[in-house]
């Protein structure tokens, strides 16, 4: 493991004990708040795994994938952190900015199926 990624793994690890916890106060209590804050958590869970694979690859070749996971995770954990504070300060947006949060769904999509990558390509970032 380099350096570089042992403060990202204690991160992921930390995120994970949290959205752990949240999903399971969601199930004991059926809240939407606890759902969407542990769905955040998670994502960036995946996330910060993403970047410590990246971190270990042994050349720049290599850490492609883990950086399309990364874009990925990204992707997923926007509309859940809106959605958590949505539901937090129960505020509606507007009908207009639900449907830009369909980008984010579909920006995933995108990242995950489409090989030569329109947000990112072959060569790394």
């Amino acid at each position: 493991m380099s350096a570089h990624s042992v403060p990202v793994a204690m991160l992921g690890a930390v995120t994970a004990y949290v959205g752990l916890y949240h999903l399971w106060l969601h199930v004991r209590r059926w809240s939407l708040v606890d759902l969407y804050f542990s769905l955040t958590c998670l994502t960036m869970t995946a996330f910060d795994v993403f970047c410590v694979l990246g971190y270990n690859s042994s050349s720049v070749a290599e850490s492609i994938p883990w950086q399309r996971g990364q874009g990925a995770a990204l992707m997923l954990m926007a509309p859940f952190l809106v959605l958590f504070v949505d539901a937090y300060a129960a505020w509606t947006p507007p009908r207009w900015f639900r449907w830009l949060l369909t980008i984010f769904p579909l920006g995933f999509l995108v990242i995950v199926l489409e090989h030569q990558g329109w947000t990112i390509t072959r060569e790394p970032s």
